[in-house]
């Protein structure tokens, strides 16, 4: 690995632990001695990565007589 690889998944990382910290970005970078602004940049680029983590796919069955059976006597 590169030293920009090795840049970026040590952000990745910070931005994960901040997410989950609950902190806002001020405090959180004055505990962990990082500049609000590199944080703050590098949250912004890895905003997406919640969306990924978070979505969920659910099968659905459409097939199933019961459901349409219930849809008819509406």
């Amino acid at each position: 690995m590169n030293e920009k690889e090795n840049l970026r998944l040590l952000w990745r990382k910070r931005v994960k632990d901040f997410r989950v910290s609950g902190l806002s970005m001020k405090k959180y970078s004055k505990e962990n001695n990082l500049k609000i602004h590199q944080l703050q940049y590098w949250n912004q680029k890895y905003k997406g990565d919640n969306k990924k983590e978070a979505s969920n796919w659910v099968s659905v069955d459409l097939n199933n007589n019961q459901t349409n059976n219930n849809y008819q006597s509406l």
